[in-house]
């Protein structure tokens, strides 16, 4: 009988030391996320948030955290520098519109409780949301007394980035009138 308390405390022992060695494994086993690869989103830009824009997010991961580079595209009504005769013709004001593009480029960025965040002055933080298989792009907007600016960016699809171009030039030549004509540079 002696024997057999022994085998129990022995078996009682094991299976307790299993579950703790389980337990622990799981808590410090966080899965981590690979922030790697192309991103797009879209959002909105300007003052006041007119113009519809595309967020082109690049990441590598590095041997110290990962690099970010951001660009941020959209058509921007410009002056004319040298208007031509055609120029003043179709549009009296002397604008037209240019595909500009914002760059954030090689922005060192850091990865801790799962959010990646830009080591600059004014940081990019990049939250992902497992359950919708999206990166969350968070900063403030200087330009627009500090907003808080969300996008949501989903794994790039080629040609993606080209299709927003084509179709919000569509949309801002639908939304033309004969009083405000404008013309496009590419």
């Amino acid at each position: 009988m002696r024997s057999l308390s022994k085998f129990m405390k022995l078996i009682v022992f094991a299976a307790v030391s299993i579950f703790a060695v389980a337990f622990l494994t799981g808590c410090f086993n966080s899965k981590s996320v690979d922030y790697s690869g192309q991103w797009v989103g879209y959002g909105k830009t300007g003052f006041p948030k007119e113009m519809d824009c595309v967020y082109d997010v690049k990441i590598e991961k590095n041997n110290d955290g990962y690099i970010v580079s951001l660009e941020r595209s959209n058509w921007e009504l410009k002056d004319i520098p040298d208007p031509g005769l055609i120029d003043s013709i179709v549009n009296q004001d002397n604008q037209q519109y240019e595909w500009t593009t914002m760059k954030e480029m090689n922005l060192k960025a850091e990865e801790k409780d799962n959010t990646l965040t830009t080591t600059t002055e004014n940081p990019l933080t990049f939250t992902y949301q497992e359950k919708d298989g999206v990166l969350e792009l968070s900063f403030k907007d200087y330009s627009h007394q500090d907003e808080q600016v969300t996008v949501q960016l989903h794994k790039a699809v080629k040609g993606e980035i080209e299709d927003f171009k084509n179709r919000s030039k569509e949309d801002l030549i639908k939304a033309m009138t004969p009083e405000n004509r404008h013309s496009f540079k590419e």
